[in-house]
């Protein structure tokens, strides 16, 4: 994929460059994951006050955070697979 980039690095294996990739791609959805979680939670907070529909969209945007929060302790669990994600 990135085949350019591995020879100009001077003997990095393939394999090591993949890692690299991953753990970027990791890292990035990591961030986009933090960002998803605090609008979430914002929208969360702005949306208790009671109404029926609002009461809908409270439930389901506290479900919604519930997942991106698990879809964040996955994406940490693969990148400490590789090591160095944080």
């Amino acid at each position: 994929m990135y085949s350019f980039a591995s020879a100009a690095t001077g003997g990095v294996t393939d394999q090591a460059w993949q890692v690299a990739v991953a753990r970027s791609v990791l890292s990035d959805a990591c961030e986009a994951l933090d960002a998803a979680t605090g609008l979430l939670v914002s929208l969360g907070v702005d949306t208790e006050w009671r109404s029926d529909g609002i009461s809908a969209l409270h439930r389901k945007l506290a479900e919604f955070q519930d997942r991106t929060l698990a879809a964040i302790g996955a994406v940490h669990g693969s990148g400490s697979e590789l090591g160095g994600v944080p």
